[in-house]
């Protein structure tokens, strides 16, 4: 069925409910393998006919209500946003996953809040029961299979209320974009095809990082990976900007994670070594050594993962030749600290809950021809748990939180060593909360499958939890069906944008502050917030949004506290708040602006440690060089600007410093500081 508005062409499609609870329920119909699913197709021209091209998703939406019967949408609110931008034939669609009940919905299209007409779209059950009732004359009412007013108990609604957690989880059935063009038939791992490699989004959710093969082919090598950076929204341009630039064959760039803080992305080359890169926005591109363990020549440190306040680096570490481990390290460097310690098998691919609290990974127990498993380890390696085991000859692999922790994403398929693995590795969800994990396959198509064993598919939903991307032969990008993410607007007395990843604020120590987050919803739809990575003393009470903090000292100290929103669909905004303290006196007393706020914190000679508190200047990175006395650069080490940035006393991994005299240089935009520090004996 179709309509006609004001240079507007929509027809509805796949308007038959395949399943009542399309993005949860289990039917036996095999015949039936789509969800209840439907699609409206949207061509929008101007007043000349003229295709209307790269009309955004907030300019296009779907509202509705119930003609007849009890049919209705589920968790997408009464306005339903297009899945993408118009593209060159002014084609978009709204794919609508979730319908519930039986009856007819009223449908209407808008186009920048004006109507373009309306249709009625007809939702029913499928005949899982071979009753005949899809049929029956009284399709709409109480003899519907499934009946969602409660009238009829009968086996399909007792099955649906056992997955009702699900439906409010919003299945992810939105409407996949291809958004690289690399070659789908060269061999594995040549020139121009995609990089064994996850996939990371920006904090603003308007870019995602992966790796490409690129430059010659060598038989032993393959060709090498490098970082690339892609627009999610194709809106914004196809064109693929190259991160990283290592020139040696044999060296790969791998497993992009961006920081939080959106200054840097740290990466892992050639599963030997982390290194951590300033994004062009930062003021500093410089490559820094974050993480290596001492054994180069049999694998290292490998598949990093950033820390929602931006401060620490998960990661896959193995010495030697022995079994896997997961352990973290500060983004600024130093010691590692190791988290699992089993006795064999292969833990990586680490991914943080949005608190911090836990760390979901990839673990292969035992030999390679063993299965994948979801485990998950506290943050400070405390805890050790199951969370997910594949059924047998399966994979479940590459675990990743949605933004607000209550659905896990993993690839699942089969797991099969031999040359030519089946193609059926796909997205899956679950709710690691529900007693009885129901796994629901997303994008059960083997066009977006990929090949196992070890078969990094890497779905990730973006920072707002509004778009999904993965990884197969292309990079893939997809609108999830749902509304708009909610928005914070300001934080204490600051205004913020919707790209904004930090703000900084000073707080007087020894007198109380209070921070009150602001927040709005496009669907007034109920809001939650919440404060993570807390320090002692400080409280925040969700029902006022509200942080409240005697800061005890000292002057000159950076805290880092992550405040987010989320709605009960899954909408999420999170902003970092760092906290300087500041002297209490007034005016007089606080530190004077420019080069000076850098503080030395102190340097500890007896054991070569040296740190500083840097300045946080908008849009760049900070630096500390450390010299020898004939002025040759034996150490570096780079973070955010406002970051403390600390040097373990080494010159090279394991070398530790010799004693005697160095020189350092600050380095925060324009800001620098010279000085001298000496290791002792």
């Amino acid at each position: 069925m179709g309509g006609l508005g004001p240079n507007v062409f929509w027809t509805l499609v796949d308007s038959i409910a395949a399943c009542p609870a399309g993005d949860s329920l289990n039917i036996n119909d095999t015949a039936q393998h789509h969800p209840s699913k439907l699609r409206i197709e949207v061509w929008y021209d101007d007043a000349n006919c003229q295709p209307k091209v790269g009309v955004p998703p907030e300019s296009l939406c779907v509202t509705w209500s119930t003609a007849t019967g009890n049919a209705k949408i589920n968790d997408e609110g009464l306005q339903i946003f297009a899945d993408d931008s118009t593209d060159a034939c002014g084609h978009t669609r709204f794919t609508i996953p979730s319908l519930s009940g039986c009856g007819k919905l009223s449908v209407a299209v808008k186009v920048s809040g004006r109507s373009q007409g309306s249709k009625n779209v007809v939702v029913r059950t499928v005949d899982v029961n071979a009753n005949g009732r899809v049929d029956n004359p009284d399709l709409f009412q109480t003899t519907c299979d499934v009946n969602y007013d409660g009238a009829v108990m009968d086996n399909d609604r007792i099955l649906a209320l056992q997955h009702e957690p699900d439906w409010h989880r919003n299945a992810l059935f939105g409407t996949l974009v291809r958004r690289t063009n690399l070659c789908e038939t060269c061999l594995a791992e040549s020139t121009g095809t995609i990089g064994e490699s996850e996939v990371f989004w920006s904090p603003d959710g308007k870019r995602i990082a992966f790796t490409i093969h690129t430059g010659p082919f060598d038989p032993v090598y393959k060709a090498a990976c490098r970082v690339f950076l892609v627009r999610s929204d194709p809106a914004q341009g196809n064109a693929l900007k190259q991160f990283t630039f290592n020139d040696t064959i044999a060296i790969h760039d791998y497993d992009p994670s961006w920081s939080p803080l959106g200054t840097a992305i740290v990466y892992d080359r050639d599963d030997r070594r982390l290194i951590l890169k300033g994004l062009p926005e930062s003021g500093d591109t410089t490559e820094v050594l974050v993480s290596a363990s001492g054994d180069l020549n049999n694998s290292g440190d490998a598949t990093p993962a950033i820390s929602p306040d931006g401060q620490w680096v998960a990661f896959s570490r193995r010495e030697s030749t022995g079994p896997r481990h997961i352990y973290k390290v500060p983004i600024t460097g130093g010691t590692a600290t190791q988290l699992t310690n089993e006795v064999d098998g292969v833990n990586f691919y680490p991914q943080w809950s949005h608190d911090g609290v836990w760390i979901t990974f990839d673990r292969q127990p035992g030999p390679s021809t063993n299965p994948h498993h979801v485990y998950k380890v506290m943050s400070d390696g405390s805890s050790l748990q199951a969370v997910y085991d594949a059924p047998a000859g399966k994979d479940a692999a590459t675990p990743a939180y949605s933004p607000d922790a209550a659905i896990l994403l993993f690839g699942q398929g089969t797991h099969d060593t031999g040359t030519n693995p089946p193609r059926d590795v796909t997205a899956h969800t679950l709710d690691p909360l529900q007693s009885t994990l129901r796994p629901i396959a997303n994008y059960n198509d083997t066009t977006f499958a990929v090949n196992g064993p070890d078969a990094v598919l890497s779905p990730r939903l973006s920072p707002d939890g509004t778009r999904l991307a993965l990884r197969s032969k292309q990079l893939w990008a997809a609108r999830r069906n749902m509304s708009l993410p909610p928005r914070i607007l300001q934080v204490g007395t600051q205004g913020v944008a919707d790209s904004t990843a930090t703000v900084s604020i000073n707080v007087k120590v020894g007198l109380q502050s209070t921070i009150t987050v602001t927040a709005s919803d496009p669907e007034s739809d109920a809001l939650t917030y919440a404060a993570y990575f807390l320090q002692s003393g400080m409280s925040f009470d969700p029902a006022t949004a509200t942080l409240t903090w005697t800061p005890p000292g000292p002057v000159g100290s950076i805290n880092y506290v992550r405040f987010e929103v989320t709605t009960a669909s899954g909408g999420t905004d999170a902003i970092i708040a760092i906290l300087t303290t500041v002297s209490a006196l007034g005016p007089s007393a606080a530190r004077p602006s420019g080069v000076s706020e850098v503080r030395i914190l102190g340097p500890n000679p007896t054991r070569g440690v040296f740190a500083v508190a840097t300045p946080l200047v908008s849009g760049s990175g900070a630096r500390l060089s450390i010299f020898d006395p004939a002025g040759r650069v034996v150490a570096r080490v780079r973070g955010a600007s406002g970051s403390v940035l600390t040097w373990d006393g080494r010159v090279a991994i394991g070398v530790v410093a010799p004693p005697g005299e160095y020189l350092y240089r600050i380095e925060v935009g324009p800001l620098r500081k010279d000085g001298k520090i000496v290791v002792a004996r």
